[in-house]
């Protein structure tokens, strides 16, 4: 377990920088790094500093997260105390009325949190908050250099969500997607048929998923076969077998090495069975999420919504926010480039300091 820690960047650091420790850091080190500040920050002992008690407190939830494998491994790889989390999120229901989750959910296209849209109103929801997203740029009123601060401030904020490196990266991808696929078709560079690409791109995502998720089948199958493995009844002396000669028989509350080994095995084969099942549910929401996201974008970029007729006779297209528009043609070029600038930017924030940074 402690090579997955090792070879895997943490989704957040927030709980390990709280106690003090690295990301690899071993279930010895945690605990010993929880009793040193549990004693710095305890009411005896900082009686001169107000937030000792908020710091204790801290401590000890993220100790209750990083002291057992079941816990930190999904915080480890997805930023989730438990694998319900998952579920709450790529559903649309939330975590606990955060605000910053709520953005995240609107960015899958769930204005409120447990609101269940039909497809079509998600797809006006998504594509609404694009073009809002989108105007000031495609209008001219900021630099390119401030809109990439904008969208990478965002993705740093939401990044560290549950699952948010994953959504954000996914998200990216289908706008970066998107705003290539009509730039090549604007300027005739469209090699391989456009149908051909995104069914090749949906096929990949279907197969990841069903191979996760079949994976997921198999190390559950595989850990209910084992989990019934018999643990020798007597231990003497720490000892197993049936040995004579007036050995006393050990104290049945006083676990052996071999049933402590044993016990930590299926708390690390539970860990391990939770994470594949979280992998597997993303693996499976990410081809909605990417397909959903395509298509709000595909909405904008057929300029039959968002591209209007004018009260003016030399122009039509985009409105702006002042009532002034931009050419229908100049109006889409500039939305497709600010697309694929906006998909970069998240899949590049979404590696940043994630298991995806190499």
């Amino acid at each position: 377990m402690h090579r997955l820690y090792i070879q895997q960047p943490p989704h957040d650091r927030t709980l390990y920088d709280t106690l003090h420790v690295s990301p690899n850091a071993t279930a010895a080190d945690i605990t010993k790094a929880y009793r040193k500040l549990s004693r710095r920050y305890h009411p005896d002992k900082a009686r001169n500093d107000s937030d000792s008690v908020e710091l204790l407190e801290k401590v000890r939830d993220a100790y209750e997260v990083l002291k057992d494998d079941t816990t930190r491994l999904p915080y480890h790889r997805y930023g989730i105390s438990e694998p319900t989390q998952a579920v709450l999120v790529l559903t649309g229901r939330g975590i606990d009325n955060d605000p910053e989750s709520e953005e995240l959910l609107r960015l899958m296209g769930y204005h409120r949190a447990g609101e269940s849209p039909s497809q079509q109103e998600r797809l006006l929801l998504l594509a609404t908050d694009l073009v809002e997203k989108l105007r000031p740029v495609v209008e001219g009123r900021i630099s390119k250099h401030t809109f990439y601060e904008i969208i990478a401030a965002e993705c740093d904020q939401l990044k560290k969500l549950p699952l948010g490196a994953q959504i954000i990266r996914c998200v990216g991808r289908a706008y970066k997607h998107a705003g290539q696929r009509y730039l090549r078709t604007m300027k005739n560079k469209a090699v391989v048929p456009e149908t051909l690409r995104y069914g090749f791109r949906q096929s990949k995502l279907l197969l990841t998923a069903a191979g996760w998720w079949g994976r997921a089948v198999v190390t559950e199958g595989l850990a209910a076969r084992t989990s019934n493995r018999p643990v020798n009844a007597i231990t003497l002396h720490g000892r197993k077998g049936n040995f004579g000669g007036g050995l006393v028989e050990r104290h049945n509350d006083v676990p052996s090495e071999d049933e402590f080994r044993e016990k930590e095995r299926r708390k690390a084969q539970k860990a391990m069975i939770e994470s594949t099942q979280v992998e597997a549910l993303w693996k499976i929401c990410k081809v909605d999420l990417y397909r959903t996201i395509r298509q709000a974008c595909d909405l904008i970029l057929s300029g039959e919504l968002f591209f209007f007729a004018t009260h003016r006779r030399d122009a039509d297209g985009w409105v702006g926010s002042k009532g002034e528009a931009v050419n229908t043609r100049l109006g889409l070029y500039r939305t497709a480039m600010a697309m694929t600038t906006m998909g970069d930017i998240m899949v590049e924030r979404s590696k940043e300091g994630t298991a995806w940074m190499e």
